[in-house]
């Protein structure tokens, strides 16, 4: 029963005096004490808002829950006179005359006792994680005396599934209490609980995912809350958040505080890629929560997921780590929903034959008010619809003008493809001609940069791993645009790495391989010119003759790659 329908059921049975033993279970951390308490606190019956309560969490006798009856009625002032007179004059008088009447204190407790609590209220918790030397026996028989002779009614409160000897509670359940209700909160009802006390700026984010978990501990989903709290702060909107994120801390903070029923591992989640074979291999058996994990749309784990489960696991928390992780996967996501936006728009114009011009411009600047670069082919397809569709046409450059600006801000190296705007290619190449000539010249450098350096070093570098990988046609414009110092390095050292794989009847090294390759392509194109003149004379130097000395075999075309820099 949920936690809305016990609560009313219960206010009944409290209501209704015939009902002298209820109990209320329900697993661990459900909201039965909260319920209890919510009742209490707004309850008109003078009976459920004086009641008195004790847990039996840790209890090893009777003395002590009957003190602790008495330290409840003390405690919400509800000790009477009576009572509180003969407590504390008989206890105290007893006890410093002879240690003897031990046993007679004993009885005037249990007279206080029964004078404190007739006709009252009882209600009693954690009857299953009391100690091992307190027996239920005596906890039923307590109450089964005191409701039949005393007039007290009782509320039980526990975990009956968690009880250990299940055969003394069912045979004592059948004699002493007169109804037990069930508590079943719904994953919902939970969380409302438990966002009251811990109040957070992504609760629609965290209620979704707890509820799909099926997360009903009230104690865990405040874990999860707090966990959420502490890696993203107050810095960000919820819909600014990418839609694994939250998810994510929900899963694997539930799995991390064993809160999850037959859920995934932490290490199962960690490495989350359904459709590698080489996932399927490792974990075959995936189906059992293949779902669950879909639908809180984890379709794939990264460096964010690894560094949650360090925080659970350690406590160590780094701020500055968190925050440059999601402020990058913020400015991913922020592209991606901008694309589908425009994605939207371009269909919504083309398919929707309802939109009237009005609806249609709205629509048009929802795209034109994103501060997001969108690929070319993507954007140019909306261009095009909207300048076939009557009344918005002139928007159409509103948008060409608008991308152009955009991509001045953040150049990406796009390919200017057939069917784009004149506008857009020009933008593109324009671009990706800057973009060659700094490559190049960054190219140049760490070419100078090699070539300077001693030999012990020179071949342990990732500078030489990039002039390995990079075509030839970047070794050309090297040299066509490198400084006079820059190539009175770089051409000794091709010209000595040539003439010592000849002396050592060995393979020329790779770098030199293509510096060759590249002057005797830059001859053939300036033999007259001075550039040609001066590689014809430092060949010469060296006793080759560029015009006709064999082609190095290397790959001269940019499949083989580009530099980095």
């Amino acid at each position: 029963m949920s936690l809305q329908k016990t609560k009313a059921q219960l206010i009944q049975l409290l209501d209704d005096p015939d009902y002298k033993v209820i109990a209320l279970s329900g697993l661990w951390g459900t909201g039965k004490t909260h319920l209890w308490e919510e009742i209490k606190q707004q309850s008109a019956n003078a009976s459920v808002s004086n009641a008195l309560y004790v847990s039996l969490f840790g209890v090893s006798s009777m003395d002590q829950v009957l003190n602790k009856l008495i330290q409840s009625a003390a405690r919400d002032g509800k000790i009477d006179s009576l009572v509180s007179k003969t407590a504390k004059s008989t206890f105290k008088g007893l006890e410093s005359f002879h240690k003897g009447f031990a046993t007679i204190n004993e009885l005037c407790q249990l007279l206080a006792v029964s004078m404190l609590l007739r006709k009252k209220i009882v209600v009693i918790d954690d009857i299953e994680r009391m100690h091992e030397k307190l027996s239920i026996d005596e906890i039923l028989g307590f109450i089964d005396d005191y409701s039949k002779n005393r007039e007290v009614r009782f509320v039980l409160i526990l975990n009956s599934n968690k009880l250990t000897k299940r055969d003394q509670w069912s045979t004592l359940h059948e004699k002493v209490i007169d109804l037990e209700l069930q508590l079943v909160t719904t994953p919902a009802e939970a969380f409302s609980i438990a966002i009251q006390s811990l109040p957070s700026a992504y609760a629609s984010s965290l209620k979704r995912a707890c509820v799909i978990c099926k997360l009903t501990n009230i104690r865990i989903i405040k874990k999860v809350i707090k966990t959420t709290n502490r890696i993203f702060g107050q810095s960000y909107r919820e819909d600014e958040l990418p839609r694994k994120m939250i998810p994510s801390v929900v899963l694997l903070t539930a799995i991390h505080h064993r809160g999850l029923e037959n859920g995934p591992t932490k290490e199962l989640t960690l490495s989350w890629k359904p459709q590698h074979s080489d996932f399927l291999k490792l974990f075959p058996d995936t189906n059992h929560w293949k779902d669950l994990v879909n639908q809180l749309g984890i379709y794939i784990t990264d460096d964010f997921e690894h560094h949650v489960i360090a925080f659970l696991q350690t406590g160590h928390f780094d701020p500055n780590l968190f925050e440059s992780i999601i402020t990058k996967n913020v400015a991913e996501h922020a592209r991606h929903s901008a694309i589908e936006r425009v994605e939207e728009v371009r269909e919504a114009l083309y398919w929707d034959h309802r939109l009237d011009s009005n609806q249609a411009r709205t629509r048009v600047d929802e795209v034109l008010a994103s501060d997001q670069s969108i690929p070319p082919d993507i954007y140019n397809g909306l261009v095009k619809i909207v300048r076939d569709t009557p009344c918005i046409e002139n928007m159409a450059q509103l948008l060409i003008d608008r991308w152009i600006d955009l991509y001045k801000q953040n150049p990406q190296p796009y390919s200017s493809g057939s069917g784009l705007e004149p506008a857009i290619i020009e933008a593109i190449e324009h671009f990706n001609a800057q973009r060659r000539e700094n490559t190049a010249a960054s190219f140049a450098e760490q070419l100078i940069q090699f070539a300077q350096a001693p030999d012990h070093q020179r071949y342990n570098s990732v500078v030489y791993l990039n002039l390995c990988n990079t075509g030839v046609e970047y070794y050309e414009s090297a040299i066509r645009d490198m400084p006079i110092k820059g190539l009175q390095g770089v051409l000794p050292y091709m010209l000595d790495a040539y003439n010592q794989s000849q002396r050592d009847n060995s393979t020329i090294e790779a770098v030199a391989q293509r510096l060759i390759a590249a002057c005797r392509n830059l001859y053939r194109t300036h033999a007259s010119e001075g550039l040609g003149r001066l590689l014809k004379r430092q060949f010469a130097y060296v006793g080759l003759d560029i015009e006709h000395m064999p082609q190095p075999s290397v790959t001269t075309n940019a499949t083989a790659g580009e530099p980095e820099h």
